[in-house]
């Protein structure tokens, strides 16, 4: 199990994030969320083979693929995804499901924040398997590893060709490379970002009307 500590840098960063944010400088506008909508998108988007507009729809059961400097953001039920360049990811569900029950990246880079749900989650990659509820994750799909950050909230990974189980909790960012049936087991370096910063975060909570829980006012 892993926290990681407030300290005085953290403190100063995310002040400057919430003034900065309090200027506009959202990357993505907060409004109101509707399933399968299709809040951002740049360069070559397609979603079953076929070509995307912002008009389209994102649902379960649907793969989406981005080309060379494209990425899309978008919302099915009360979860956020914003999906880098280069990447294919599978919703996998049935098209009465309201959320997408298990999701499988090939390749590329893909930040998710979830809601609360009666439905278990689950990610997929070449090299691991991830249970999750209610948290916001990162994760960057490779061959023969996998970058994983949980942002915050609680993970719990299966590695490929491994025995071994590892739960990590983080309330800012643990993250590090997960190498297929590793020798030396699953390594998580922390607080490590890649590919991913506070304030994609933030715009991809305001899409489902919430905030990160670092921006929240602290308990007790």
């Amino acid at each position: 199990m892993y926290e990681t500590n407030c300290c005085l840098e953290d403190y100063q960063r995310r002040r400057l994030l919430m003034a900065t944010l309090a200027a506009g400088g959202l990357m993505l506008l907060p409004s109101q969320s509707w399933a399968g909508d299709i809040r951002e998108l740049a360069g070559q988007v397609r979603v079953n083979r076929r070509t995307v507009t912002k008009r389209s729809k994102v649902l379960p059961g649907d793969t989406v693929e981005t080309g060379p400097n494209a990425r899309i953001a978008f919302v099915v039920g009360n979860d956020a995804y914003l999906l880098k360049e280069n990447a294919r990811i599978e919703l996998e569900g049935g098209r009465g499901d309201t959320v997408a029950r298990a999701l499988r990246l090939f390749t590329g880079g893909l930040l998710a924040v979830f809601g609360k749900s009666k439905t278990p989650r689950q990610l997929h990659t070449a090299t691991v398997t991830a249970g999750i509820r209610g948290t916001g994750i990162y994760m960057q799909a490779e061959a023969s590893r996998t970058y994983f950050c949980t942002c915050y909230g609680a993970v719990e990974f299966d590695v490929a060709g491994s025995a071994e189980r590892k739960l990590v909790m983080a309330s800012h960012h643990k993250g590090g490379w997960i190498n297929q049936a590793a020798s030396n087991g699953t390594h998580f370096g922390g607080p490590v970002m890649v590919g991913h910063g506070d304030e994609d975060l933030v715009a991809l909570e305001s899409l489902v009307g919430r905030k990160p829980p670092f921006m929240l006012p602290a308990q007790g």
